[in-house]
Formats: C-alpha cells, structure tokens, sequence
C-alpha cells in the first residue's frame, strides 16, 4: 500500500512539480512554526527556580480605596509604593527579602575611548543575591551593614565589565555613574534566565540587569 501511494506521489509530482513543491514548503513551514511555538511555551512556562520557588513570595499591597481600586476588577497593584517598600524591609519579617526597582544611570567610563553611555539596572538589597542565585565570575554581593550604611558599592553584569574592563577582575575599582563613583565589589557570570522572573512587571523577556547597587 505504501509503494501505491508513493507511486501516486511521484506521478503527481511530475505532473505539478511547482504546485507540490509549493505544498510540500506549506507543510514544511507549518510544522517549524508549531514545533517552534511548543518550544518555547514549555520553555517560558517551566519553573525558573524550582529547587526554592515554593519559598520565593511576591508581595502586593492593596492601599486603594474600595471604591476605586487600582484595577476594575479589584485587584491590588502590581508593585508596593516606595513607602510601603521600605516599611517591609524594616519590619524584617522574612529569612530573606529584598525590595527593588529599576534604575536608568549614565556611565561615565575612564577610559578616554568610550563615550558615556546609559545603562539599566537594578536597585536592591543584598538578599536579593541569596534569594535569586546569580552566579559571581569575581566578588560577591555586598554585605547588610554596607545596605545599613548606605555605602556607594555596585555589582556589574558581566557585558557591562568587559565593556568597561575589559573583562578583567575589576573588584576594588570604581565606576562613575550620574557624576558619583560607586566601587565594584562583584561581578557576575554569565546569567541565562529564560524569563526575568524576579520583576515580571518591567519586562519579562528583557536584557539582563547591566548593574546592581544598594537600595539604601
């Protein structure tokens, strides 16, 4: 049976070759599509953490009034306010927390062939390390008394090192951001998330963070 229909294939192929290759693309193109699509939803709908995300909490306050709420719905609002941030980590209810927000600097390079530059990053606590894992190529995160004291320390992605160090351990050194001088106690490794799923509300699919410092 199977030669049969093959036959019939090859005689149809002959007869329209253009139409049956055009049919044979269609097919082609429709199974990447899909195979494509199932790919990355089993990819972006996996656990990103699942050896601790039982214990990782995102926290919303409602401090709407209940006749106007923030969403038609009801629902409270994706991010707490400053005030309410800092309430909560004051508290120190929890083993480990972090609150933290998103942060646009210019960088200021020493060396004389780079232009200043904009960067992205994040602004946190130090357990935001502990609580997420990012791997250290050099350094390590700051320490809570440099949170308390409100120490100008920074970690750099590692594109943002290269960039500025060429790659090379640069603990110790300092960078200049928005006219202040930070000093560089890490830098870390690369860092695959498939999502950034520590601040979904910011961007879920964008680029890594290039720097991190104290939210103090």
């Amino acid at each position: 049976m199977f030669s049969y229909y093959l036959q019939l294939g090859m005689r149809s192929l002959r007869r329209n070759p253009i139409l049956t290759a055009l049919m044979v693309v269609g097919i082609g193109l429709g199974i990447a599509a899909s195979m494509t699509t199932l790919t990355v939803m089993h990819l972006m709908g996996s656990d990103p953490i699942p050896w601790k995300s039982d214990t990782l909490h995102y926290v919303q306050l409602d401090n709407w009034s209940a006749d106007d709420s923030f969403y038609d719905d009801g629902r409270p609002p994706d991010q707490v306010t400053y005030r309410d941030a800092v309430a909560l980590m004051e508290a120190g209810k929890a083993d480990k927390q972090a609150a933290m927000f998103k942060l646009a600097l210019p960088i200021q390079p020493e060396n004389k062939d780079l232009k200043p530059f904009r960067s992205l990053g994040r602004v946190a606590y130090t357990d935001f390390f502990g609580m997420f894992e990012p791997p250290f190529q050099y350094g390590g995160p700051w320490s809570h008394d440099q949170d308390a004291s409100h120490e100008r320390v920074v970690v750099l992605g590692k594109e943002m090192n290269e960039k500025l160090f060429g790659g090379q351990d640069s603990v110790g050194r300092t960078v200049r951001m928005d006219d202040i001088d930070y000093t560089i106690v890490g830098v870390l490794d690369d860092w695959k998330l498939r999502s950034r799923y520590y601040d979904l509300t910011n961007g879920a699919f964008a680029d890594p963070d290039e720097f991190f410092m104290p939210f103090t």
